[in-house]
């Protein structure tokens, strides 16, 4: 009978057999721990995305605006709700005077942005008799769909509601080639 040999003895150390020092251990855990919270906090945010919303709003409920045009640019993070952002938000075109600054609050439960110019502190309120709007985006993220009102100076009484509002790219005040184009 032939005698088979290992080609190593159990008794030869290997790498994976020395022991480590106490420093090279703490060394490999905190490469260990700062791996796995790294992952985890990149996996937490997602990537802020940039979208632009170009309307048309008519057909309100009086006023002194038959066509209200206007086009925004708002970057923010879908994952994350933000209440009064003026940070992030740009305004392309606008057709009516507003006071205040423009903000943006944005709920990602509901994927609902919301666009205005605080004039009272907030976009969730249009104050009568003050130059303010409010643009409303449901599933802002996905497909929009707009609501739009607005408030002015002189007319302390009401507010302005659009009952026809349409989704476009706006260029000097009309429509793209006169028809409405999708948005980005």
């Amino acid at each position: 009978m032939e005698r088979v040999t290992a080609p190593f003895s159990l008794m030869t150390p290997t790498p994976f057999a020395s022991p480590l020092s106490l420093p090279q251990v703490f060394r490999r855990a905190l490469t260990f721990l700062a791996i796995a919270f790294g992952l985890l906090a990149s996996a937490a945010h997602a990537a802020n995305i940039t979208k632009t919303f170009s309307f048309v709003a008519t057909n309100f409920s009086g006023g002194p605006e038959t066509r209200v045009t206007g086009s925004f640019t708002v970057n923010f993070d879908p994952a994350v709700s933000v209440t009064d952002q003026t940070a992030g938000i740009t305004n392309n075109t606008f057709s009516i005077p507003y006071a205040g600054n423009l903000q943006f609050t944005y709920v990602s439960t509901t994927q609902t942005l919301t666009i205005g110019a605080g004039a009272d502190g907030n976009t969730f309120n249009v104050p009568n008799g003050v130059n303010d709007f409010q643009l409303n985006i449901r599933t802002a993220t996905t497909t929009p769909v707009y609501s739009f009102v607005y408030g002015r100076v002189g007319y302390n009484t009401a507010i302005f509601t659009s009952f026809a509002i349409t989704p476009g790219d706006i260029v000097s005040g009309g429509w793209v080639n006169g028809t409405p184009s999708q948005f980005t």
